[in-house]
C-alpha cells in the first residue's frame, strides 16, 4: 500500500538529481584562441610577461570533469620549468607521442614541426596514453601543452 506523500517524494529526488547532473554540464564548450582558457585549464590567471599564442579548450557536457586542451606560449623558460616540476613530467622521447591518439583534433598550430624537433616532457607512465604533455620547441623556445581527461 501507498503512504501519503510517496509520489510527490520520488519526484522530488528525480528533479534533484536532474538539477545536479544539469549543474555539473552546465559550463560546457569549446573556446579558441580565448585568453580564458588558462583560467579554465587551471584556475589561474597568465603571469604577466607570458604570451598565450594559441589555445584551444573544450570541455564536455559531463557531471564529471571531461576536458582537452591545447596551448602554445611564448619562450618562458622559467615558467615553463615550473610548470614541468609541479607536474612532477620526466624528459620523454618526443616520438612515443600519438598524435592520432589525442582525444580532440590537434589544431594546426599545435606542434607544427617533426616531433623530434621538440623535447618533450610527460608523466613517466603517460607515454602509453597520452594525458598530459609539454613540449619545448629546441629552436626558438615556445612551448606547447596537451592534456586531456575523459
Amino acid at each position: 500500500m501507498r503512504k501519503p506523500g510517496e509520489p510527490a517524494a520520488r519526484i522530488r529526488i528525480v528533479s534533484l538529481l536532474v538539477a545536479l547532473v544539469i549543474a555539473g554540464c552546465g559550463s560546457s564548450g569549446e573556446w579558441s584562441d580565448d585568453p580564458e582558457n588558462v583560467e579554465r585549464a587551471w584556475g589561474l590567471t597568465l603571469p604577466s610577461g607570458v604570451t598565450l599564442e594559441h589555445s584551444l579548450y573544450c570541455r564536455s557536457p559531463h557531471f564529471t570533469l571531461e576536458e582537452s586542451y591545447h596551448f602554445q606560449f611564448s619562450p618562458s623558460p622559467e615558467l615553463r620549468q615550473a610548470f614541468i616540476d609541479a607536474n612532477v613530467f620526466v624528459l620523454q622521447d618526443a616520438s612515443l607521442f600519438d598524435r592520432t591518439g589525442t582525444c580532440r583534433e590537434t589544431p594546426a598550430w599545435f606542434l607544427p614541426k617533426p616531433l623530434l624537433s621538440y623535447e618533450a616532457w610527460s608523466k613517466p607512465d603517460d607515454f602509453t596514453n597520452p594525458e598530459a604533455w609539454v613540449f619545448v620547441d629546441r629552436e626558438t623556445g615556445t612551448w606547447f601543452v596537451y592534456s586531456c581527461q575523459l
